[in-house]
C-alpha cells in the first residue's frame, strides 16, 4: 500500500492537510495516527514514513509513542478506526490510485444493482406463477381479501 493513499484517506476524513508546517495539538495527532496506520499496514521504515510527510524518523518513533495517549479520545479513535478498517479492505497494490479505488467500488454498486433488479424480477415471476396456479375459488378468496384491499388502500381500484 502507498504512503499517499494513507494520507489521502486521513486527510478526507478530517479535511485537514498533515504536512503543514504548524505544531497544532490537532495535526500532530492525525498525524500520530498516520504513523500508526502507516506502520501497522505497510513495511516502510521509520526515514520514510515521515519523509512523506518532510519529518525524520525520530519524529515519527516520538509520533508512535504518543499514539497511545492520542488513542484515548474517543474522536481520534474513531477515525483511526474508521481508516485502518477503510484502508485494510481496498482491493489495491501500489500502482492503484484513487480513481482506481473508485472505479472498483463503482463496478461492485453496478453488479449489486443488477443482482437486486434480476431478485425483484424473480419474485414477481413467482407471484405471477402463484397467482395463476391458483384454483378458482382459491383465487376469489385471495382477490377478497388481499387484492381488493391492497388496490383500496392503494387507490388503484
Amino acid at each position: 500500500m502507498k504512503l499517499q493513499k494513507i494520507i489521502e484517506v486521513i486527510e478526507e476524513q478530517t479535511n485537514e492537510k498533515l504536512d503543514v508546517q504548524n505544531r497544532q495539538r490537532h495535526i500532530v495527532s492525525l498525524r500520530c495516527i498516520y504513523y500508526k496506520i502507516a506502520r501497522e499496514l505497510t513495511k516502510h521504515s521509520l526515514q520514510r514514513i515521515g519523509s512523506t510527510l518532510n519529518k525524520n524518523h525520530a519524529t515519527v518513533l516520538h509520533g508512535l509513542k504518543m499514539f497511545d495517549v492520542v488513542i484515548k479520545e474517543r474522536d481520534y479513535q474513531l477515525l483511526y478506526e474508521k481508516c485502518k478498517r477503510f484502508l485494510s479492505e481496498l482491493p489495491v497494490d501500489d500502482t492503484s490510485t484513487i480513481t482506481d479505488v473508485i472505479d472498483y467500488y463503482e463496478s461492485i454498486i453496478r453488479k449489486l444493482k443488477f443482482s437486486h433488479q434480476e431478485v425483484k424480477n424473480h419474485e414477481k415471476q413467482e407471484l405471477y406463477e402463484t397467482i395463476l396456479g391458483m384454483d378458482e375459488s382459491t383465487f376469489k378468496m385471495f382477490d377478497e381479501t388481499r387484492l381488493k384491499p391492497f388496490l383500496k388502500m392503494h387507490k388503484v381500484a
